[in-house]
């Protein structure tokens, strides 16, 4: 932790223990009100966080690597981070289920509301338990069905057929594009038009999204 802006750590908790994968470690004040309870994993004493500071957890040690941040290491705010409820004085903050990853940068503006929501004072609901949307196995595509089959004529466009494709954490778009000499086309709707690219907008929650695909085959001379 670090006080009221100050660049050194002023306090820092060797964590004991393990915690399972996307499991939740329960850290508290050896005098809070909830220090005796079966979901707490360590208690510390001494002088602890007000609003205004900055506490960094590390992987390996006080030197260690960086995982995560709440507010911002030599920077005070003077009383808190953040304004109503998703604020760092007074208040719960909760993770959001959204974000997959830690902020590792200790000295980058920081605002609750971008990655915490907020609630009263002494809200304890689901303390010691976390729901996230987040994958497991990192980013990936799934794509379904893994292959189309096309019956048409010459000159004759097929009657278009539908995939679908659903990205885990992506953190952009996804541009499907058909190589330059192929006789297929694709869109984003069933009702064209066809073209040789389309782009599928990444989204929070990252949804299915569909694609359509014709094939046009045309008669080209021998040579």
């Amino acid at each position: 932790m670090y006080f009221n802006g100050g660049t050194a750590a002023s306090t820092t908790i060797s964590l004991t223990g393990s915690i399972a994968p996307n499991g939740v470690f329960v850290l508290a004040q050896s005098l809070a009100s909830f220090a005796t309870s079966s979901f707490l994993n360590q208690t510390s004493g001494g002088s602890w966080y007000n609003g205004d500071d900055a506490i960094v957890l590390r992987k390996g040690g006080p030197t260690g690597t960086i995982v995560d941040i709440i507010g911002q290491v030599g920077f005070d705010p003077g009383t808190e981070w953040g304004t109503g409820l998703t604020s760092t004085a007074d208040n719960t903050i909760r993770r959001k289920t959204g974000i997959c990853t830690g902020d590792v940068i200790a000295t980058d503006a920081f605002d609750p509301a971008v990655e915490w929501d907020g609630f009263a004072i002494d809200n304890f609901s689901g303390l010691g338990s976390h729901t996230s949307i987040c994958s497991t196995t990192g980013q990936s595509i799934t794509i379904s069905p893994v292959s189309l089959s096309f019956t048409t004529t010459v000159n004759t466009p097929s009657a278009f057929q539908s995939y679908t494709v659903q990205g885990n954490l992506l953190d952009n778009d996804i541009n499907i594009t058909i190589p330059a000499l192929s006789s297929f086309r694709i869109s984003s709707t069933d009702a064209g038009p066809y073209t040789t690219t389309i782009t599928i907008t990444a989204a929070a929650a990252n949804p299915s999204r569909a694609g359509y695909v014709i094939f046009s085959p045309t008669c080209r001379p021998i040579r």
